[in-house]
């Protein structure tokens, strides 16, 4: 497909209002904006500060980002380094290091001076509606501080004015999601910080919107709607900090909208700590990196700040049923598994899916075992790619095709569509089933059933085997023809873990402590359905900017549709 068709099939998504407004964003140049001296801030005493963050500060002019550090000179300070990353200086443009205790009050005034005098209006990144957004907010917590309350200079405050105002004129409608969210909550935080004509417009249109956008893009199962696990950590950080700016205001913000927001975060909270892993690790899905977002534990002692909040006792055995975000699995005590099979959503904002239908995470005893692939960053290129890609995760690959036409860094055509998806109790173990209809390049497409059998212990207190059984069926003019296709299912193990093959079918996985658990694969019968498992060389990136090598076992046959392949992990005790 050329790249024409990818691009109106992908806009063929888009909700009208979406697409008038990409056409707007792409022929037009930003709206400018006056400068004008604002009205005195109305005063947000009773802020509480928000999540710090830590990392960056590497010295007062070297910054850390994404496993990158650069040093930028005090004289002539660069706001758009060479050999760093757009998102390395989207970065350092959001002032996210006003939040970091290490970095001293002087260094932080001397940045937000300095880039007042350095980014004129309307230039990139700094001027972007997304990097605005979070420097409003930013700036907002460090001039609300105890520290500085009292002293902001008034060149700050026009500065900071003058972003709101240009923000409002200039904001991610053509994108919508995270980014139109973030667009609001800033709209609202400097409509709550200032007083005025300006203020109380922004107020009154960032509460519609944004009270709007909490009950669309928060699912009935409380999973964020782009359906990445990092993406739902930084949208609750976002409920948190504007429940917080919410009850800092007094009577300028309904108890209503002050409700939904904790009601929304409470929701999302419970979410999280259903798919959480043990030691509070995040699964790997769709666009989601260790460290991009802040840690649970740190999103818990917020709402505990707020408002008291108390997790509930986790329970050591829980089956993990979540349709709308499709997350199914079973944690038992230290041994969990979750499976992936939600749809791609939302559907005119798919920039952050994965194909990754069906895939997989299994963490044995506190350590994951078979992971995703991750991460590692959002510039354009192989690697972008390669993690995307269907290759890149634990599921099926026929005919070397994609389950959803993925394309640019963020772009999805043709997409994959989910069917069912359900999990249950079945005996003394559980059941998943799950299946879509995906792979558009080829002809009809391909429908892909996956099912996995979940057998515990005796006791109930581990996994015993997993079985792993894939029926794929071909369909339109390639099913009539017989036609054979080449599977491919993949396995990536966590780095370190060694794996021996013992047959030509089977495979010992080890740990520095010894053997953890047997592979073994099987296809469906027939003359034509030899199967072969080959090692080979893979890459796990579980943070942004890094690249960790590891084993991945690829089990491969060619054969006439539709098709049994299996395997089943056996792990030892």
């Amino acid at each position: 497909m050329n790249k024409l068709k990818l691009l109106l099939t992908t806009l063929y998504y888009l909700r009208p209002g979406q697409a008038l407004m990409y056409v707007i964003r792409r022929a037009l140049p930003p709206r400018s904006v006056g400068a004008l001296t604002p009205p005195g801030p109305a005063g947000l005493e009773g802020l509480q500060q928000p999540i710090a963050v830590a990392g960056i500060y590497v010295a007062q002019y070297t910054f850390r980002f994404h496993n990158h550090s650069h040093n930028l000179r005090r004289e002539g300070f660069d706001w758009c380094p060479d050999g760093t990353t757009r998102l390395w200086r989207y970065h350092l443009h959001y002032f996210d290091y006003l939040r970091e205790a290490r970095r001293g009050s002087d260094n932080k005034k001397c940045l937000i001076q300095w880039w007042i005098d350095a980014n004129r209006q309307n230039s990139q990144p700094g001027w972007e509606a997304f990097t605005t957004s979070l420097r409003i907010v930013n700036w907002i917590f460090f001039f609300s501080s105890a520290a500085i309350r009292d002293s902001v200079p008034p060149a700050w405050l026009c500065s900071l004015y003058r972003q709101a105002r240009w923000l409002e004129k200039n904001d991610e409608s053509h994108i919508l999601a995270n980014h139109y969210f973030e667009n609001m909550k800033a709209l609202l935080f400097a409509g709550l910080y200032f007083s005025g004509a300006d203020a109380e417009r922004w107020c009154k249109k960032a509460q519609r919107e944004l009270s709007r956008q909490l009950r669309e893009q928060i699912l009935d199962d409380g999973g964020h709607y782009e359906r990445s696990p990092q993406y739902h950590c930084l949208m609750l950080e976002n409920y948190l900090d504007l429940y917080n700016l919410a009850s800092a205001a007094g009577d300028r913000v309904g108890r209503g909208f002050i409700d939904q927001l904790r009601s929304a975060a409470e929701r999302s909270l419970a979410f999280l700590d259903a798919i959480l892993f043990p030691g509070d690790l995040i699964p790997l899905f769709n666009d989601s990196a260790y460290g991009a977002a802040p840690q649970p534990a740190s999103l818990r002692a917020y709402a505990a700040r707020l408002w008291g909040y108390r997790r509930p006792q986790p329970a050591p055995v829980a089956l993990i049923d979540l349709p709308d975000s499709g997350l199914f699995g079973l944690r038992l005590h230290s041994d969990m598994l979750l499976i992936d099979c939600g749809d791609i959503g939302p559907s005119y904002q798919p920039g952050h899916t994965h194909c990754d239908f069906l895939s997989y995470e299994l963490m044995l005893q506190g350590e994951k075992i078979i992971v995703d692939t991750g991460l590692f960053e959002y510039e354009p290129g192989a690697m972008r790619r390669h993690v995307r890609s269907t290759r890149a995760h634990n599921t099926v690959v026929v005919d070397g095709q994609e389950q959803s036409e993925i394309w640019g860094e963020f772009r999805v055509a043709r997409r994959a569509k989910k069917l069912a998806a359900a999990i249950a109790r079945d005996g003394d173990g559980y059941c998943f089933q799950g299946e879509f209809a995906g792979f558009p390049a080829i002809e009809g497409g391909i429908r892909h059933r996956r099912q996995v059998e979940i057998s515990p212990l005796a006791g109930g207190d581990a996994l015993e085997r997993l079985t792993v059984e894939d029926r794929l069926q071909a369909a339109g003019r390639a099913a009539r023809a017989g036609r054979r296709h080449r599977l491919e299912s993949y396995i990536y193990l966590a780095p370190g873990l060694q794996c021996r093959q013992r047959a030509a079918h089977a495979v010992e996985i080890c740990s520095a402590g010894g053997a953890i658990a047997d592979i073994r694969a099987a296809a469906a019968g027939g003359a034509d359905t030899e199967l072969t498992l080959s090692l080979e060389a893979g890459c796990h990136c579980p943070e942004f900017g890094k690249k960790l090598h590891n084993t991945v076992i690829v089990l491969r046959q060619t054969v006439s549709l539709p098709a049994t392949l299996s395997y089943t992990v056996y792990i030892r005790h």
